[in-house]
């Protein structure tokens, strides 16, 4: 069945097409066909290594729950006959039930059940008990419990900490993932999806095993950025799916219903066209590790036909094409050919991640991460030699090395400060055109865990720099200071104390009467740590202020 069939076919909205739809993604390459978990962002139920099973009855441990929080239960069975299935939570023992329900299904092709549960009691540590009375067999495939008032799969507190951060751009599906993810998987039903493989296992949670579920599809992630008020930037996989397949792609995200891949988008529920202005093509091409020619000259043949099949999908897309930047052959051989079609090229940058092993070495190690923004800026400055004046730089990966395999830390915090600081000194002076973190769940900004979501130090950073200088005209900028004004006149300045152990005298006495003063400081760097965030207006009544080492300062005059 070739592409423009399938989705005719995903038109007439029938099971036969369906099906053929599953059997066209599970062909493709030499994937795993897994019937994975439905995970969502909250309280993942995953048939894997957490899981216990018994004759007639199947679990989970370690399931965190609210008092009064209706959950909605579903599972996808296939049974000899039809069978009887209770759902309970319970706590670790079993003996105390906080919910119960009851539903009736199966049969020998595969059925969703689906019941809520509200459970009379918190746990930390409760139970999923799923039991069945018919004698025979009950083969599971994905079994999910997410809250009542999910955000597509999400967990309505990490959306709203997201939209809080300021996020004004959102980078998916990355990313190595891009290298392994297919948009048209996102057409079929979670559980019917192919999972992919990461390239590096560890960039995925340890239950899965390196394989990514992918719960996300095109409609939920346009659905999250418009919620949390950013713009769109989708990666595509240029190796696996053809120029065909990704102008399709932009197609369904901005052809309006008078076109193949538009109307299958608004019958699906979104009238309007998504009106995606950003795509990359591709990621970290030339590194090595991403499939298909990483050589400039093949990338770049590879890069032009996608881009130009999208174009024509969509003229007037803002096109970011990949390679290993700084490098002059690939400026030469590949970002300056795509010139016609490609208005960015990518950059990624993670600065050196403090190895805090030996309390003698801290303040060096310190003193290293944050040597490293200057490199970044070495880095920016070298690109823009070797590129061609109209090619905008797309920062877009950076952060400390492995911060998301440590807890965060004020370490973390000023160092984004820091790169903040001179995103702004560099944006118009480098031609940087976007700057995207890596990124904001458990990898930077927001930890979440399984009852509350926090904010880092880094995401206190984010969300005061945008509380502070959203908006605002840029005044002038360092890598320690920047200052900016608003429409109303009002001055806003950062200034960031990157010293380990000397503080640092602030005069601002030249603005006259501070409005509003707020300190981040911290008594330690190392992991876990975060700012104390503290009121210091009676302090800069003077004009002056002895900021502590490892500290940022938020004023308004």
């Amino acid at each position: 069945m070739n592409t423009r069939r399938f989705f005719e076919a995903m038109n007439e909205v029938s099971d036969k097409y369906y099906e053929e739809a599953a059997n066209y993604a599970s062909k493709r390459k030499s994937r795993s066909w897994l019937k994975g978990g439905y995970m969502a962002a909250c309280l993942v139920v995953m048939l894997a290594a957490a899981i216990y099973a018994l004759p007639n009855f199947l679990g989970q441990h370690g399931i965190t729950i609210s008092q009064g929080q209706p959950y909605l239960f579903g599972m996808v069975v296939k049974t000899q006959e039809s069978v009887k299935f209770t759902v309970s939570l319970t706590d670790r023992t079993g003996k105390n039930v906080y919910c119960r329900a009851t539903s009736v299904g199966g049969g020998d092709d595969w059925t969703r059940l689906e019941v809520e549960l509200t459970p009379q009691a918190a746990d930390p540590d409760a139970d999923l008990r799923i039991c069945w009375e018919n004698a025979g067999y009950v083969c599971v495939g994905a079994v999910s419990l997410l809250p009542k008032d999910h955000f597509h799969g999400m967990r309505r507190d990490v959306v709203e900490a997201m939209k809080d951060l300021g996020i004004k751009v959102l980078r998916w599906p990355g990313g190595n993932f891009a290298g392994e993810f297919n948009w048209m998987d996102g057409l079929l039903p979670a559980d019917m999806r192919a999972p992919f493989q990461s390239y590096l296992g560890l960039e995925t949670q340890p239950h899965t095993m390196g394989y990514d579920f992918s719960e996300m599809n095109t409609d939920d992630f346009i659905a999250l950025c418009r919620e949390i008020g950013a713009e769109p930037f989708i990666t595509i996989n240029p190796c696996w799916n053809t120029p065909d397949e990704n102008a399709a792609w932009v197609e369904y995200c901005n052809g309006d219903v008078s076109t193949p891949y538009g109307k299958l988008r608004a019958n699906r529920g979104h009238q309007e066209p998504y009106n995606v202005q950003f795509w990359s093509l591709g990621n970290e091409f030339g590194y090595g590790h991403m499939e298909g020619d990483n050589t400039p000259a093949g990338y770049c043949q590879i890069a032009l036909e996608n881009g130009k099949k999208m174009l024509e999908a969509s003229p007037g897309l803002s096109l970011c094409s990949s390679g290993p930047y700084p490098n002059k052959e690939w400026a030469e051989f590949s970002a300056k050919p795509l010139a016609g079609i490609s208005q960015m090229i990518s950059q990624h940058y993670y600065g050196y991640d403090p190895h805090y092993t030996d309390l003698s070495t801290v303040e060096e190690e310190y003193n290293r991460c944050m040597a490293s923004v200057s490199r970044m800026r070495e880095l920016i400055h070298q690109s823009r030699q070797w590129l061609e004046p109209s090619i905008r730089i797309s920062m877009d990966e950076w952060n400390v090395w492995y911060a998301w395999y440590r807890p965060s830390s004020v370490t973390d915090g000023i160092y984004a400060a820091l790169v903040l600081h001179m995103l702004m000194e560099e944006a118009e002076k480098s031609g940087i055109a976007l700057a995207c973190h890596f990124q904001a769940i458990n990898e930077g900004m927001l930890c979440v865990k399984p009852d509350h979501v926090s904010l880092t130090a880094q995401g206190q950073v984010f969300s005061w720099m945008n509380r502070w200088h959203m908006g605002n005209r840029l005044c002038s900028a360092s890598q320690e200071a920047v200052i900016t004004v608003d429409r109303e006149g009002r001055v806003s300045a950062t200034v960031v104390n990157a010293a380990f152990h000397r503080k640092k005298p602030v005069d601002f006495s030249s603005f006259g009467p501070c409005s509003e003063s707020v300190l981040f400081s911290s008594d330690t760097v190392l992991p876990p740590s975060s700012f104390t965030q503290s009121n210091v207006l009676d302090q800069a009544a003077g004009g002056t202020l002895q900021m502590p080492p490892h500290s940022v300062l938020f004023l308004r005059f």
